[in-house]
């Protein structure tokens, strides 16, 4: 059976505080409410495991110097096969019932700590588990393996930030393969690896509110943070002083180009952009 859950419904271990969530029409409050602290999505990023968003973008993210990720087809494409994948998951593992969370809870001994997990899981012996749902296409199959109990590494992560907060044991990663081969791995909780997990998000949050930016680099997240910060409105060309010029000769020849102006890993030529 599936149902939603309102916030009393569930007492969790940790005892996390339950923050109702707006209505779906209220994308923006909702966006204002991550950037109170890390979501499960943002754990990999904030340790530089996220092969999609590293901590400079992260930490533009969280301080609103950069638009928040919206989606896209396969993003859309996941959600509208949510609930489909979560009850097959859900009769495979003969829960009981199925719980789609109304708030987003927040981490009483990490108040940076946010969690949002797709379904709670009941079963009959009145334990509960997390289940996180994925889509993915055949070209990333090879990185589900249930024998071997082998998920993404940001996926596996997030569902620990999940377990840190509310208090739980264990949870499920459950990835639906090219719309017909459903895979499914077990995640119990790792206190060692949450400890680990813990001190880095916490570096990074520290970093956020003191606004001191993580180091840059030459990845695509960066860059893209880069190019949105600092891109002209107008789009227009400027002239860089003599001193940035020396630096870009300085690099290899395969980077002499123009991406230059996005990638360089000088903090004071960053600021030179920002106060020219």
């Amino acid at each position: 059976m599936t149902t939603l859950l309102t916030p009393p419904t569930l007492q969790l271990p940790a005892d996390p505080e339950a923050l109702a969530l707006p209505p779906p029409d209220e994308h923006d409050r909702w966006l204002g409410m991550r950037r109170t602290g890390f979501g499960g999505s943002d754990a990999a990023a904030a340790l530089g495991l996220n092969r999609y968003s590293l901590a400079y973008k992260l930490f533009c993210q969280k301080l609103g110097l950069v638009p928040d990720f919206v989606g896209n087809e396969r993003t859309r494409s996941g959600k509208l096969l949510e609930d489909v994948v979560a009850n097959e998951a859900a009769r495979r593992l003969r829960a009981d019932t199925v719980l789609i969370p109304t708030a987003m809870y927040r981490s009483k001994t990490w108040p940076w700590m946010l969690a949002n997990p797709d379904r709670f899981l009941i079963f009959s012996d009145g334990s509960v588990a997390i289940l996180e749902v994925k889509t993915t296409d055949w070209r990333l199959a090879d990185q589900w393996d249930e024998r071997e109990g082998e998920a993404p590494v940001d996926h596996i992560l997030q569902l620990m930030h999940f377990l840190a907060a509310t208090g739980l044991d264990r949870g499920h990663l459950v990835c639906l393969v090219g719309g017909n081969d459903l895979r499914m791995v077990e995640v119990h909780r790792d206190d060692g690896l949450i400890a680990e997990m813990v001190d880095g998000e916490q570096a990074m949050w520290e970093r956020i509110c003191s606004g001191e930016a993580p180091p840059t680099d030459a990845t695509t997240s960066t860059t893209e943070a880069l190019i949105a910060c600092y891109r002209h409105p107008d789009d227009t060309t400027i002239e860089l002083p003599a001193d940035v010029a020396a630096l870009v000769a300085e690099r290899p020849p395969c980077l002499r180009t123009f991406s230059f102006l996005v990638r360089l890993q000088t903090e004071s030529t960053i600021r030179r952009f920002q106060n020219p």
